[in-house]
């Protein structure tokens, strides 16, 4: 079995896709999707769920872990979010509830959801990395994974996706340029982010994520240095200022929602 684990809109759907254009290969959801068909054995399971949650998981199972720049992934996400969860949120309410993730929402947050996976993983991939030459992946996942003859002439772009039919992201429907699938794929886009985050979305993205960030390549102004070896950083014993701090603004991106829901509510 392949788990194709990731924190949400790290670059999913766009390796589901690659497997089954490249391989044949399908693949479900854990937890199970509404339009997996029980009777089939999936080789490929994608997930966002972490780690100590899953029971299914084997000790000779590979898995890959993606993860992209957070920043860009929380943005993508409260587009995804504002498109088909809730159409009347606002972007800056969305992402800042997304970068601090209050009681463990957003599948734990970006941070969580990489330390829980990371070492477990048998292959870490970035995002940046895969679209820009997905076929290098793939070449590195055949020399671990015995896979079927690949046949790389039917990789599609991340646009080919968007404004394709593709297997997966399209909500099912195979009209091309269906609404479903330019509603669901984003962008794509490396640093889109810059265009989203405020400053004080940078700040308490820092605040939660720097050291993760760090250990991964991701600096804080952008700049993606080169990835060979993960080894965390975190502090697992932050300062009493820092929890404190980290504490407080959970609390109040809590409040906050709860209001807004109520108001939403009442108009």
């Amino acid at each position: 079995m392949i788990w194709l684990a990731s924190f949400p809109r790290s670059g999913n759907t766009f390796c589901r896709n690659l497997f089954y254009d490249v391989y044949g290969l399908e693949s479900t959801s854990y937890p199970l999707e509404g339009n997996s068909d029980d009777s089939k054995k999936y080789r490929v399971i994608k997930t966002h769920v972490r780690l100590k949650n899953i029971k299914e998981i084997k000790e000779d199972d590979f898995v890959i872990y993606l993860v992209r720049d957070g920043r860009d992934a929380i943005t993508s996400n409260a587009h995804y979010r504002k498109n088909f969860i809730e159409p009347k949120s606002k972007l800056d309410d969305t992402i800042e509830h997304g970068i601090v993730a209050p009681l463990n929402s957003h599948f734990g947050g970006w941070s969580s959801n990489i330390q829980s996976w990371i070492d477990r993983a048998d292959l870490i991939v970035r995002f940046e990395d895969l679209i820009e030459n997905p076929i290098r992946f793939l070449k590195e996942l055949e020399a671990k994974v015995n896979l079927p003859n690949p046949d790389y002439s039917k990789i599609k772009t991340f646009s080919q996706l968007k404004h394709g039919a593709p297997r997966y992201g399209s909500g099912g429907r195979k009209n091309e340029g269906n609404l479903h699938s330019k509603a669901f794929f984003n962008k794509g886009k490396v640093g889109q982010w810059k265009e989203a985050f405020s400053s004080k979305h940078k700040a308490l993205y820092w605040l939660f994520h720097g050291d993760e960030m760090e250990s991964l390549g991701y600096k804080v102004n952008g700049e993606i240095l080169p990835f060979d070896k993960y080894e965390s950083l975190s502090c697992k014993d932050d300062s009493r200022r820092i929890l404190m701090l980290k504490k407080y603004h959970e609390v109040r991106i809590l409040l906050g929602s709860g209001v807004r829901k109520l108001l939403r509510r009442l108009t």
